[in-house]
């Protein structure tokens, strides 16, 4: 069974604020053809759900899950730990560390990810040491994991061609750079690159997405 479009609160599911007391849980749960709406009251432990698709049509398997879903499933626990292994792929109850570094680079971003597992787990990347895991009980962080840019050096880096402006140097120079930001956008790693040494132009060879593109700056 796939959960899919949680919501709290009428809002799209975010784990840095939901509140297991009082929130309301909405989310649809899909397997094959069938689809059932399911609507649960942290407050009040009330779980309500509704069929969307054909009812006569349906999987044994679904019917059963329908039946037997308040019996055998914490909602509030099994809502969320699903909908967090639909929407990302490096999560099945554990982050898998290897398959985090892959999410991070294909999907190119540098967003922070927010885990609800037993307590709260913060994913973020910095762009010149690796992608950092927080983890925190009741509000407080216990434990900090980083998983280092170095070790996944297998990942292509992205190539940097700079034309500087500083005044001992000739306008149209070109200098060849390799990035260490290998986690980031191309876009993002030129302006950190212009940010730092006041370059006035910056073309970035992306590697990994096999594109070019080339910012100007003032």
């Amino acid at each position: 069974m796939t959960i899919v479009n949680l919501k709290t609160n009428g809002k799209t599911f975010n784990a840095s604020n939901f509140d297991t007391n009082f929130d309301i849980l909405e989310a649809l749960a899909v397997k094959n053809n069938d689809v059932l709406s399911i609507r649960y009251d942290c407050k009040t432990k009330e779980a309500s759900l509704e069929i969307l698709s054909n009812p006569e049509n349906a999987n044994d398997d679904f019917l059963d899950f329908v039946n037997s879903f308040e019996d055998n499933y914490n909602p509030t626990e099994y809502l969320i730990d699903q909908y967090q292994k639909y929407l990302y792929p490096f999560y099945n109850g554990d982050i898998m560390e290897d398959e985090l570094v892959e999410y991070i680079v294909y999907r190119d971003t540098d967003q922070t990810i927010c885990l609800l597992d037993k307590d709260k787990i913060e994913i973020k990347t910095s762009e010149d040491t690796g992608i950092i895991i927080d983890k925190f009980k009741n509000d407080k962080l216990i434990d900090t994991q980083t998983i280092f840019f170095d070790d996944y050096e297998q990942f292509p880096r992205f190539v940097i061609k700079v034309w500087e402006t500083e005044e001992l140097r000739d306008i149209g120079e070109s200098i060849e750079v390799e990035c260490h930001y290998t986690f980031v956008s191309a876009k993002a790693a030129a302006e950190t690159i212009w940010n730092k040494n006041s370059y006035a132009c910056v073309e970035v060879q992306d590697e990994i997405n096999c594109y070019e593109t080339m910012l100007h700056f003032s």
